[in-house]
């Protein structure tokens, strides 16, 4: 059970994110134009030992601008963008310089010049996605008034065209190799080369079944153990389920350009999402729910290994995992920040890997104790089912429960080395073929489901 702790921040909070070392959170939102009392700012706190969060700096915008709505940390340098409606008269004069860029300086905000990616004159509509690659070159910008936009880091030069929608902009985000970028409205996932910025594949929401129609909500590309995946968060219309889709890399071949297929839908509540996010080592995948409560899956088998019922009492509008996977971050609308401490999800792996290391370890014992007998056909006989119902078990179960797995076919491999004793003697010729074949069969499923 991961450990979590509550943080009051003093403003409704819209975005967070970990800068990319020591632990540091920075956390955006606010009250929003004339509201007197509530602040528009950005905090920078300290994650201590015990969960606690230490204010190291704030900025504080002005009463007339807006909350801070989105929020991006680049990867390979101290700077990030944040994006603030400039107060209202600007904004309806077309002059919003919305999209405010900052550089950490001794733990200081230093704002830096801002630009533009809002289009509209209207005040209600705001710069709600930002994106950096994870080489830190290139930034991804989002609006509510329908625009996409890729710009190249730190020259703010666009990388290609904006993109327009009728609708707004949920979320976006950049592969790990620099080559994709991706966005979503409800209805459709755009999918872009880089550099270029064109359009390479536009993926219109997945119907679920003929009783749910659906809308998209969140996406990441794989990174680390999930790179070649793309994830999408899918939403039934009425509310009441979510699912995670994943889509595999199809290269480009014959002329044809590279493209993603849909390999796997996986319910994940039986109610609506918010937002969703995936750590950095591309192991574990965070979504928030309608009710408020924070699941972990993993990435790789989209199993359940981690909720966190009810750490606020208002919708959770974002999420973030430390750049080591150790800490998830979650911010809501009442004003709260929940850190959970994730590092037990990733030992319990670990530990999983090692027994069944062990494990393997063991089945080599068990054939070797043939040796004694007649293993002629025995040794298949016995090791070879034994090894197939490992496997089936191991898909069938989640991560807590593969160590108890694990010790099971440990001592089953044992009684099946007692019983073989009761036989006569083999020739090592027999003795290595099935000591051969029984490891190389639970190296295999060590490898598919251990390595994530």
């Amino acid at each position: 059970m991961a450990i979590v702790c509550k943080s009051q921040i003093g403003y409704p909070v819209y975005t967070l994110s970990f800068t990319p070392k020591k632990h540091k959170l920075l956390v955006g939102g606010g009250g929003g134009s004339g509201r007197s009392g509530v602040d528009n700012a950005i905090t920078l706190y300290q994650v201590t030992t015990d969960l606690s969060l230490e204010v190291i700096s704030r900025h504080v915008f002005s009463k007339e601008e807006d909350g801070v709505m989105s929020l991006a940390v680049n990867p390979k340098e101290k700077t990030l963008v944040a994006g603030v409606n400039q107060p209202e008269a600007l904004v309806k004069a077309g002059r919003n310089l919305n999209c405010r860029s900052f550089i950490l300086d001794g733990g200081n905000l230093v704002a830096l010049e801002p630009f533009q990616t809002v289009q509209s004159t209207d005040p209600i509509h705001c710069q709600k996605v930002a994106r950096f690659s994870p080489s830190g070159q290139y930034l991804a910008t989002g609006t509510t008034d329908g625009y996409f936009q890729i710009w190249q880091w730190p020259s703010l030069k666009p990388a290609g065209p904006a993109i327009q929608s009728s609708r707004e902009i949920l979320d976006a985000d950049i592969s790990h190799d620099d080559q994709h970028a991706a966005f979503l409205t409800t209805e459709a996932c755009t999918i872009m080369a880089l550099p270029s910025a064109a359009v390479v594949m536009a993926i219109p929401c997945p119907q679920i079944d003929k009783k749910a129609a659906a809308q998209f909500r969140a996406c990441r590309f794989g990174t680390g153990a999930a790179a070649g995946r793309f994830f999408t968060l899918v939403n039934a219309k009425n509310r009441k389920r979510c699912w995670i889709n994943l889509w595999s890399a199809v290269p480009a071949s014959a002329g044809k350009p590279a493209a993603w297929r849909l390999t796997r839908s996986q319910a994940v509540a039986p109610r609506s999402a918010t937002c969703m996010t995936l750590s950095a080592n591309g192991q574990l995948l965070a979504v928030a729910l309608a009710d408020f409560s924070v699941i972990v899956l993993h990435a790789r088998t989209l199993k359940r290994v981690y909720r966190s019922v009810t750490p606020h009492d208002f919708s959770v509008t974002s999420l973030g995992f430390s750049e080591d996977a150790t800490y998830l971050a979650s911010g809501a609308i009442d004003g709260t920040v929940v850190l959970h401490d994730v590092r037990g999800l990733q030992a319990t792996r670990s530990w999983c890997t090692t027994l069944i290391a062990i494990a393997s370890l063991l089945v080599v014992l068990a054939v070797a104790l043939l040796a004694l007998v007649d293993v002629d056909h025995r040794g298949q006989v016995v090791l070879a089912p034994l090894v197939h119902r490992l496997r089936q078990t191991m898909a069938d179960v989640d991560l807590q429960r593969q160590v108890e797995v694990l010790r099971a076919a440990t001592e089953r491999s044992w009684e099946a080395a007692n019983a073989a004793l009761l036989h006569a003697s083999a020739s090592s010729s027999s003795l290595l073929s099935a000591a051969t074949s029984s490891v190389s069969s639970l190296a295999a499923a060590a490898t598919e489901h251990a390595e994530l």
